[in-house]
This record gives C-alpha cells, structure tokens and sequence, in this order.
C-alpha cells in the first residue's frame, strides 16, 4: 500500500512539473510594426487600396423551382403567371387559417384575412390560453433578375406564417 501511494504522488509530481518547466513563448506579443514600403525614384507604388478590398458577394441565384425567404419577400424562381397561379392554388389549400378575399391576375396580387393565435389577455385568459385574432395580408407579385418576388403587407407576424407557409408548400 505505501509503494502505491508512493508511486501515485511521484506520477503526480512528475506530471505536475511538466506544466511547469516549459516557458511559452508568444512572439506575437513581442511584434512591432515596420515603416511603409519605400518606392524608388521612378517606380509607381503598389496599389494595396485596390489588393485589399473585399470583392461585392455576388447575386444569388435560385435553382427553377426553388424560393427564399427574407425582409418581408418571398421569392420563386419562376415566371409572375405561374408564380399567380401556384401561391393561389397553395392559399386555397390553407383553408382554415387564409381566406383568399381577393385576386387581381393583373395587378398580380392577393387580399387575405390570415388567423393567428396570440396569448389571451383580460377576462379571456381566465377561460382560454390562446385566442384567435384576425389580420388583413395582402401579397403582391413582382418580377425580378432572381425570380418573381412575392411581398407582404400587413401585420408582420401574420405576414411571416403566411409567406413561409408559401415556401414549404412550393418549395
């Protein structure tokens, strides 16, 4: 028992003193910064403005049939009149939750009466958690490089179910 115990704390000693015995070095610390490039007489001085800069990300483009979500936008990768016809067929299919109140195929839009749900407040809450409020969402078709653009008006938390429901339904 006591070589045990004696070759426990030896182990220890050992592993302990390795920590130790090494001095880190961290030559960053000790870096300083040099003078700027000096250009002979009848050269021309790089242009590091110009190296330096970080390129514009470029667009980005959707596959055909693809779409995405942002700022309020979404956007499918198709032509306005199909956009039209599938975001109708795909509003129809919310029944329940969307009530298509009006299309115009020539302005490209659609007037909605969207329910959600929200925390019940006042007497309400006593008999319910949640109750069903009712928002006017109207969404628009535009044109654009990277497909048509469908946008939304209105309550934005409404607008938000609406246009991501758009895209898991059209993918």
């Amino acid at each position: 028992m006591m070589l045990r115990t004696a070759l426990l704390l030896l182990c220890t000693l050992a592993m302990a003193a390795c920590g130790t015995s090494a001095k880190r070095e961290s030559p960053h610390l000790e870096a300083r910064n040099h003078p700027p490039l000096v250009v002979p007489e009848g050269l021309d001085r790089p242009l590091v403005d110009q190296a330096m800069r970080i390129p514009e990300r470029p667009a980005r483009r959707l596959a055909p049939g693809r779409s995405a979500v942002s700022d309020g936008t979404l956007v499918i990768a198709d032509h306005p009149d199909s956009v039209f016809r599938r975001v109708g067929v795909a509003l129809e299919r919310m029944a329940g939750e969307v009530v298509v109140v009006e299309r115009d195929a020539g302005q490209g839009t659609f007037r909605l009466q969207v329910e959600t749900s929200r925390r019940a407040t006042g007497i309400s809450r006593l008999l319910r958690r949640e109750e069903r409020v009712s928002h006017d969402v109207v969404l628009s078709l535009e044109a654009g490089a990277e497909g048509t653009r469908v946008r939304g008006a209105g309550d934005a938390g409404a607008v938000r179910a609406v246009l991501n429901e758009l895209r898991r339904r059209l993918g």
